[in-house]
């Protein structure tokens, strides 16, 4: 039957069928396979499923055996205190350390050489002993090269699961296999700079240099995705560093970033489109971790700066929809969050764009949670050409993430070990609570905002101290090295390898022929559009879109409408309807949609 003559029968129905007609094509639900979803059920709205206070017993659980309040007070202190003398200043750029009186144990009259009982006040403290015993284990938990900042925490339950497993996993070792791999991984960013700085060397790479510590975050973090069955892991990555990603653990094949560099195509020449510049690369790889594969997608950043974070939360929102997983499975209660978001920033960019207080502000908004992402700061202690206390006015950078109360995790990236520490706390606590957390990785950029600029001539003192120190690869494989943990030839022909194949991949330059990355997967039944230029016929006749007005303002019996909104509203459609004039913006919209969904298109929308 023609649409048209679809509109005539139902012109003839009655009131009351069109009723039920347009109700039932126009009820608002999630279409899944073999069945329908309804928005609301008995366990919350989909996307949103109810969820409960903290029980008081959670409350009450946080109570410590205390025998003396002010011993108390002082592990309080440092819990809450600690990361502001942290020994995170790799530069040494503060000029004076903070005298913080909360941790003096004289500010609650305790003698530092006293004796009391300790057990329970901290974790895997000490059980008996002097208050020197006890300042000496905070300072090294609490103030060593791994901090946190938690003590802004709503929830009690989260606070003592904070404070528990910090404590915990700073009494871990890694193991000399984790220890090695992160090295050869640092080494290997690094050797891919160098490589690029001698053959590229006008190119602006915007590289990892002073921040490859970063590698091993990203390691752990895939294999912290498989150990608890994510499949999907979506990236927001800016430029710095983008490139080491890409090539050291995304396996983006080099010789394609070098035909990028060299200015040639990076798409085959059936395909159409001009391309992005290169640090805009994108990749969606399925990488091996132990005995399982994770789907990692690294999004394209449109921008210089940092403008894909909502796009990454909402392709990260799609994929739990499609999996049905997470706010969004067909029980209406949250499940298992089979899709992770870790969004890279930098200090900069954290703090002073828009976008990033932007995405926080909806990440616990209702249909737009997606169980929290875990934000990864590279913390270059710089923005473009200026130094943080002349670029924000709050104390940290990840400050930012406090507007909806993230733990915040700070660790010095000269000690690669505790970077990975860092990433499980995280990956943990997200996986733990669902919400978002905060990783401010403090680092330092070798070079200028890019390759080409010269960063002495705007800060000078900062560069003077970067140029004379040890870079962090190259300090921590003389680390290991000295401890027996490996062999400098074991890490020496790791690298050599990964020149080799960088070398043998600029041969290829000339005889490469880029292959198309999009359409793949789901988007396999999709086609490029031709070169051909079609007209179609979208028109339709006046007196349907006359019936569709006049239906778009239809009210059941006995429905009681504002006065003001019957007559600025309801009548004055009515009366564009029979005139047909004065067709505004939302007239026209409720005409072109209404259209559609006398099609029985709704499950398009």
């Amino acid at each position: 039957m023609s649409f048209a003559k679809i509109a005539r029968a139902s012109l003839l129905r009655t009131d009351q069928e069109l009723h039920f007609i347009y109700a039932k094509r126009t009820l608002l639900c999630a279409v899944t396979k073999n069945k329908v979803k309804f928005y609301h059920t008995n366990n919350g709205a989909y996307g949103h499923p109810r969820t409960t206070a903290t029980a008081k017993s959670d409350i009450a659980d946080m109570s410590f055996p205390v025998n003396d309040y002010r011993v108390y007070n002082l592990v309080q202190a440092f819990r809450h205190h600690g990361h502001r003398i942290a020994n995170v200043d790799l530069l040494g750029l503060q000029i004076n350390s903070p005298d913080i009186a909360e941790l003096n144990p004289l500010t609650y009259g305790l003698d530092a050489s006293s004796v009391h009982e300790l057990e329970g006040l901290t974790y895997f403290g000490p059980k008996h002993g002097s208050v020197n015993d006890m300042v000496r284990h905070l300072k090294r938990v609490y103030c060593g090269p791994l901090t946190v900042e938690f003590q802004h925490l709503q929830c009690l339950q989260e606070k003592k699961w904070f404070s528990k497993n910090f404590e915990q996993i700073q009494n871990e070792v890694l193991s000399d296999e984790c220890r090695v791999h992160s090295c050869k991984l640092m080494l290997k960013s690094q050797a891919f700079d160098h490589f690029l700085a001698n053959k590229f060397t006008t190119v602006k790479r915007y590289g990892g240099e002073g921040a490859e510590s970063v590698m091993a975050f990203y390691d752990e973090f895939f294999s912290m995705a498989a150990q608890v069955n994510i499949s999907n892991v979506v990236i927001a990555n800016a430029h710095r560093g983008r490139l080491n990603l890409l090539t050291c653990l995304l396996h983006f094949p080099p010789v394609a970033m070098f035909q990028k560099m060299k200015g040639k195509r990076e798409f085959p020449e059936n395909v159409a489109g001009a391309g992005d510049v290169l640090s805009h690369l994108f990749a969606s790889v399925d990488l091996p971790y132990g005995c399982r594969s994770i789907h990692v997608s690294l999004l394209p950043n449109p921008s210089h700066l940092e403008a894909v974070n909502p796009v990454a939360c909402g392709k990260t929102r799609a994929k739990m929809q499609s999996m049905k997983v997470g706010d969004y499975c067909d029980t209406g209660i949250s499940g298992n969050n089979e899709v992770v978001c870790l969004q890279v920033h930098g200090d900069a960019a954290f703090a002073g764009q828009g976008i990033i207080a932007e995405t926080f502000a909806l990440a616990n908004v209702p249909h737009y949670r997606i169980g929290g992402s875990i934000h990864l700061i590279i913390n270059n202690q710089i923005g473009y050409t200026t130094e943080a206390e002349r670029t924000r006015s709050s104390e940290y950078c990840s400050d930012v993430g406090k507007i909806i109360g993230c733990p915040v995790i700070r660790v010095n990236g000269d000690y690669p070990e505790e970077v990975v520490k860092a990433c499980r706390l995280a990956f943990l606590y997200r996986e733990q609570f669902n919400r978002d957390v905060v990783v401010d990785l403090i680092c330092y950029r070798k070079w200028g905002h890019n390759e080409l600029d010269e960063p002495s001539l705007t800060q000078p003192l900062m560069y003077k101290v970067i140029q004379s120190r040890s870079n962090v690869p190259d300090a921590y494989a003389e680390r290991l090295t000295n401890e027996g943990v490996c062999s400098k030839e074991d890490l020496h022909n790791d690298v050599n390898q990964w020149i080799a194949t960088l070398s043998e991949n600029l041969t290829q330059l000339d005889s490469y022929v880029p292959k198309a990355n999009h359409l793949r997967k789901q988007w396999s039944g999709l086609v490029q559009a031709s070169s051909a230029i079609t007209v179609w016929d979208t028109g339709i006749k006046e007196d349907i879109l006359k019936f569709i007005g006049g239906r778009s303002v239809l009210l059941p019996k006995g429905f009681n409408v504002h006065p003001t909104l019957k007559k600025t509203h309801i009548e004055r459609r009515l009366q564009k309807m029979h005139y047909g004039i004065d067709i505004d913006w939302a007239t026209a919209e409720a005409l072109a949609v209404g259209s559609l969904l006398l099609q029985g298109l709704v499950n398009n929308f």
